[in-house]
């Protein structure tokens, strides 16, 4: 096994996947696995108490390059002590929609109802419904919103009862006819500014590259609206499954921050 940067994954004697990790040195770092531990020591490395049978590594050339290439796998493989791992492909955001009394209401929708890369005013981007009610229930108290309105509080009294915030003085009275609906419509939007899913920067789809100063590689990462569609070394042909979620949104967002990072547009 190479001292160099990669992706390595841990298998059974079933051949089941028990674990994938990325490192800088995957020498040192699978080592660690299986490095004999005190009583009460503790380690940087997961615990594996199953026997492992077999190692698969690839190194990779560079840190963005090995974020993917562990995303990858962990999509593949869902290996058994990666949590993290039966969370990926799941997401869903907020979507605004008008209901007809004319107030907005913020409704959970998923990534397999709609296209997020080709849809505006999406705000957010959470691993399930449930998460994305609860930030929206915690804006609506901050706020002053109607959580009754925007349908995070179910109201089984009659129609114009105040909701539960309202009677704490957290709420401006929407669900009792003392704030109309463009005013909350506009606090509302106003609030969920921060959230919103950005657009797509490019005008098409665009390479992310690495290079490998010593022996002069070069490889590519390929995206469009977000979507990763593959990477390929030195020109050659796309390796990896295409793949788009919360993941690989919040680490392409966050490479194309940095200053000095090329990209060229395809």
């Amino acid at each position: 096994m190479p001292d160099s940067a990669g992706v390595y994954a841990l298998f059974g004697e079933d051949g089941r996947a028990l674990y994938v990790g990325r490192a800088p040195n995957l020498y040192r770092k699978t080592l660690g696995h299986f490095a004999e531990r005190k009583p009460g020591q503790k380690s940087h490395e997961a615990r594996i108490d199953e026997p492992v049978a077999r190692v698969e590594w690839r190194e990779s050339l560079g840190d963005f390059g090995g974020h993917l290439l562990e995303l990858q796998w962990l999509s593949r493989l869902q290996p058994l002590h990666n949590p993290r791992a039966r969370m990926m492909g799941e997401v869903c955001t907020l979507q605004l929609q008008t209901g007809e009394d004319g107030f907005m209401r913020a409704t959970p929708v998923s990534a397999r109802d709609i296209d997020f890369t080709r849809t505006g005013d999406l705000y957010g981007l959470f691993r399930h419904a449930r998460e994305a009610r609860k930030a929206l229930a915690q804006i609506a108290l901050a706020q002053g919103l109607c959580q009754s309105v925007l349908g995070v509080e179910q109201v089984t009294s009659r129609k114009g009862q105040p909701c539960a915030a309202h009677q704490i003085r957290r709420c401006r009275g929407a669900c009792v006819g003392e704030e109309e609906a463009d005013s909350h419509n506009r606090r509302l939007k106003t609030a969920l500014q921060r959230l919103k899913v950005k657009p797509w920067p490019f005008e098409g789809a665009v390479a992310v590259a690495e290079h490998d100063e010593v022996c002069g590689d070069v490889v590519e990462h390929l995206f469009d609206r977000w979507c990763y569609l593959g990477s390929r070394r030195n020109g050659g042909a796309l390796e990896g499954e295409p793949a788009f979620d919360l993941d690989y949104y919040k680490l392409l967002e966050s490479e194309l921050r940095k200053p000095d990072r090329e990209v060229r547009a395809l």
